[in-house]
């Protein structure tokens, strides 16, 4: 069910690029509009839900470094699923972990790197309907609504790797949220 969600949000995501990035309507002049909130889609909220559950088991310590790891891997794109593992295992080093601790742990930095990025993609977003204004400042939306903004090669690019590398993450969190119910989770409260 989520994984279907997944798609569906990551088919949505792909259309309002198309639609942002001037593919689906190429005869029309480009002119600016306010970024649709669709754009990028929420975390589904069941997974916001758990993270909001899983974080007080955490304790301040841990709370910490979780948080400044889901800004460092939402900002770098090299970092994979097992980078975040194995941070979590160097950085707990001779505590105890479970595979529950460090599953807990990877999913909170997944969903929080998650949000980052979907934040980080709606200030892209807007920035490139802000320099298509400056642009066409007198431009008028025609009638419907829709209208397209021409990205540049490398604003696509970019666009495109953050919207491939959230989807990724999403994904993963959902791996990793499925098996939570199941292990134990035990130190998580006393990591330091």
């Amino acid at each position: 069910m989520a994984g279907m969600k997944i798609a569906f949000y990551g088919m949505a995501l792909m259309l309002a690029c198309l639609v942002l990035c001037g593919h689906m309507d190429a005869a029309r002049t480009p002119t600016p509009t306010p970024t649709p909130p669709s754009l990028v889609p929420p975390i589904p909220p069941e997974m916001t839900a758990l993270r909001d559950k899983l974080w007080p088991a955490l304790s301040d310590a841990a709370r910490g470094w979780a948080a400044d790891e889901a800004v460092k891997v939402a900002k770098d794109a090299r970092y994979t699923e097992i980078m975040i593992r194995g941070d979590v295992q160097n950085r707990f080093t001779g505590q105890g972990l479970s595979e529950g601790d460090k599953s807990t742990l990877l999913f909170i930095i997944l969903n929080d790197a998650s949000k980052a990025m979907g934040d980080d993609l709606m200030t892209m977003a807007n920035d490139f309907v802000k320099k298509a204004q400056a642009q066409h400042p007198n431009a008028t939306p025609p009638p419907d609504g829709n209208v397209s903004i021409t990205l540049a090669p490398q604003d696509m690019q970019a666009l495109q790797t953050v919207m491939q590398r959230r989807a990724t993450y999403l994904a993963a969190m959902t791996t990793v949220a499925k098996r939570l119910p199941g292990l134990q989770v035990s130190v998580v409260g006393s990591l330091k």
